[in-house]
Order: C-alpha cells, then structure tokens, then sequence
C-alpha cells in the first residue's frame, strides 16, 4: 500500500473552453487560488430494476447518467493593476457574465442571457486529477464587516474519469492580498443614493445551473437567474431615510458596494434598480439595525448585477 493521499494538497485551474465540452491545455496561470474547497466527483443518476423473480433480493441498478460539481471560495480583490484581467475571470464568466477590458481602467464583467461561455475545472488532488468539462456555475458574494470578503462559487461540469497524475503547475500572481471589509477598505455602501452604515451583506446570483442527460445530448446549462440577497444597516429616524415606505412601494432603487481603495485592487458591484423587502429589526453589539431582503432586476435586460475590477 502507498502513503495516504493528504486532503490538502489541492490545486484548482480553470479555463474558458473555446466550445462547449472541449477542455484544452492548462496553464500554470489557470491555476485557482480557493479557500474551503469542496468536491463532488460523481453525481450519479441510476434507474432501478424492477424485475420479479421468485425470491426476495435486491436486482441493482443502471447507471444512467452521471456528474461531477465542486464548491470553492475565492478571496475579493483586484487583478493587482488597474485593467488587468484577474485570476478568477473564468470563474466568473463561468456564472454568465461577459467580459470587457479597458486597458488602464478596469474589466467589467456584465450578465448575459444568450451565448454563455462554458469552462473546464480540473482539480488536483495529491496524485488524483479530477476532471469537468463544459461546467458552468453559480455565485454567491459575501461581504461581512471584520471579515475578507469572498466570491463562492459552485460549478457543475461534465464527469470525466479521474487519472492518477501528479499535481500540475500552478501560478497565483493574478491574485491579490484581501483587505477585510471595514470603513477604511469598503468606502462606499449606497443605497437609493444615500449612503448607509452596514455590518454586512450577501448576494446571491440564482443561477438555476441543470445538467440535461437526453439521447444525443448532455450538456450543463443556466436555464434561469434571479439576483436576490441581504443586507443588515443602521436604523435610522424616519425624517432621514423612510425605509418602510420605500418597501411598500415597491421603487426600485440603485445600489453599489466599493471595497478596495487603490487602483488595481478596487472591485464595485453595482445594480441600476434593486427593490428591498420589509425591513426587520435586529441588534448588533446594541446599535439597533435593519435587516432587508433586496432583489436585482434589470433595467434595459442583461444589466442588474455589474461587477467592476478596476
């Protein structure tokens, strides 16, 4: 028997497949730098048999169909210089969203509904790899005061049969140093274009990510996507901000979170209109807060949720 396999000895790499299921070479660039990774190496669908014979006992299964999701977080923050494309640009094109780069400025990765690209996700494991093709994703950001702020990203791909193979290269350059979110590296909350006082929140980009098994296709696919989250801010007197009249309306309202100050490791996540739900009261270290539900809806279509790297 060999030595046992060490469970963190982990390398992630993702790239965009130039056509859907094709996964094409890595680079030691493709390499992910995650936090609590999570994987699931077969999801395997069976259907029963349902003969009869004339004893009791246990027929087995077919296998029908079968594959694979991972779960991993990756740390929020920029590419390191102002419009450079960060190292976690397949997991977010992975999730739907289309990237534009502005040399010198910024990469600003917006949603699409039609044409979206499909990524290959290979996961090393201390001799194993492990292999999903034509994957896709959803996203979930959190972004909590005292805390780093993080993309978590869940991807379903294609199942490929695992090989014994050593660890591949790997390269993190692409990835920053975090800074927690507090009033110093997270200057900017604005909601309905005022300015609030948050001890955190979290956005959920809904992605309903299927995999379709038929006769002559199998393929992973984004058949849905409903932004929605939660935010938790100071009270406030009615005189300044009605909140529970803004609810009742139901007015969508603008909303954009900065976190990073410097050029090169500065992020904004943006909606154009955004409803919140009734606010509920809640108590953080005795400072009496609001605790809303927000949902994203586009405005023009394909708009209301940006993330900006710049």
């Amino acid at each position: 028997m060999g030595n046992p396999m060490l469970s963190r000895k982990v390398l992630l790499a993702m790239i965009v497949e130039a056509a859907y299921g094709a996964s094409g070479a890595f680079a030691a660039s493709d390499a992910l730098l995650v936090a609590n990774p999570q994987l699931t190496p077969m999801n395997n669908q069976t259907a029963e048999r349902e003969i009869i014979r004339p004893y009791f006992g246990n027929a087995g299964n077919v296998p029908v169909s079968v594959h694979g999701q991972a779960e991993f977080g990756i740390e929020l923050a920029g590419a390191g210089t102002a419009g450079a494309i960060p190292g976690y640009s397949a997991a977010l094109r992975s999730c739907g969203f289309a990237e534009t780069q502005t040399l010198g400025t910024s990469v600003l990765y917006s949603l699409v509904t039609d044409n979206m690209e499909s990524v290959a996700l290979r996961w090393d494991l201390d001799g194993v790899r492990h292999l999903f093709t034509g994957a896709r994703s959803n996203l979930n950001i959190d972004l909590q005061s005292g805390a780093i702020p993080m993309f978590k990203f869940t991807t379903t791909g294609l199942f490929v049969m695992p090989e014994d193979m050593s660890i591949g290269p790997s390269d993190f350059s692409k990835f920053q140093m975090p800074n927690a979110a507090n009033t110093v590296n997270t200057p900017v909350l604005m909601l309905d274009g005022m300015p609030v006082v948050s001890s955190g929140l979290s956005i959920n980009l809904g992605n309903e990510v299927t995999f379709v098994s038929l006769i002559g296709r199998e393929v992973v696919m984004i058949t849905q996507r409903k932004v929605t989250g939660q935010i938790t801010f100071e009270n406030n007197s009615i005189a300044q901000k009605n909140w529970y009249d803004l609810a009742l309306s139901g007015r969508p309202v603008p909303f954009s979170v900065t976190h990073g100050t410097e050029a090169g490791n500065r992020i904004t996540i943006a909606g154009p209109k955004v409803q919140i739900g009734a606010p509920t009261m809640t108590d953080v270290n005795g400072i009496a807060m609001l605790q809303s539900d927000i949902a994203f809806m586009p405005d023009a279509g394909n708009d209301e949720l940006t993330i900006e790297v710049a």
